[in-house]
């Protein structure tokens, strides 16, 4: 993978409870890492097929490889918007990239 490719900045935030004072929980997102990444639109095609399978993604992020991100964090693309982890595909073997399926959603 070359950095030339990854050429946009997405923020991969993680969810954290907070408890108030009365005991109710809060979710919030707290930013756990910001890394470059080559973010693309699923093509027409591409999402008939997704959603023949059963998938609304939406978007694929391709950053270098890590061990900590996973399914249960979001991505915060550089225009604001955010997207749910829907699967994630690694390159375990070579250990290079990770492929993000995400789903835009309102947030």
């Amino acid at each position: 993978m070359r950095a030339g490719d990854l050429w946009s900045r997405v923020t991969i935030q993680t969810k954290t409870v907070t408890r108030g004072a009365l005991g109710g929980a809060t979710d919030n997102w707290t930013d756990f890492v910001t890394v470059n990444a080559n973010v693309r639109d699923l093509t027409a095609r591409e999402i008939l097929l997704a959603q023949q399978v059963g998938n609304a993604v939406d978007k694929i992020v391709t950053m270098r490889y890590r061990t900590d991100v996973d399914a249960s964090m979001r991505v915060v693309f550089d225009d604001g918007k955010v997207g749910r982890i829907l699967a994630i595909v690694s390159s375990q073997q070579r250990r290079v990239f990770l492929q993000l399926m995400c789903e835009v959603v309102d947030d």
